[in-house]
């Protein structure tokens, strides 16, 4: 038998005896609770997608490394990340790495595009946007650039 507010379960062992187990500890810093079941239910976020693409690879299709998505180029420094399922909600955490382009990013050929960056946009339940590009050039717009980058997304926890 189980209580299910506790998820304590009562038994009788092989003597006869009624015994109790706990299925969930009640220590410090635990991160296993009680589900609406009964059962142990482990509450934390969790890596849904991930990927890296890199700017050798401009003219091949697959990325180097990919996770539950892909990456589609649409444009010179425009990147679509589509999710391989709907992840159901658009509340999750987006961490981007540009790759070092070492002062010469791909496409500008002019030395001094050292500052490369990549942000996010167009975020929904079925993936987003990257634009990658140098903003190394004063007040003007991101100059859009094929730079290589990784990405991570988290799921939250409902």
């Amino acid at each position: 038998e189980q209580d299910t507010s506790t998820s304590e379960i009562t038994y009788t062992d092989e003597a006869g005896n009624d015994s109790t187990a706990q299925v969930v500890s009640t220590d410090a810093n635990n991160q296993i609770s009680v589900g609406t079941d009964g059962g142990a239910y482990l509450y934390i976020p969790t890596i849904y997608a991930a990927g890296r693409h890199e700017n050798d690879e401009l003219n091949d299709s697959t990325p180097k490394v990919v996770f539950n998505s892909t990456i589609t180029r649409t444009a010179q420094g425009i990147f679509e990340i589509t999710f391989d399922t709907d992840i159901g909600t658009s509340n999750y955490i987006i961490q981007i790495t540009a790759e070092d382009c070492g002062g010469n990013c791909p496409d500008n050929g002019n030395n001094g595009y050292d500052d490369p960056t990549v942000n996010y946009s167009n975020v929904s339940s079925t993936g987003f946007t990257i634009r990658a590009g140098d903003n190394d050039n004063g007040t003007g717009n991101k100059d859009l650039a094929d730079i290589g980058f990784m990405f991570t997304v988290i799921k939250l926890p409902n």
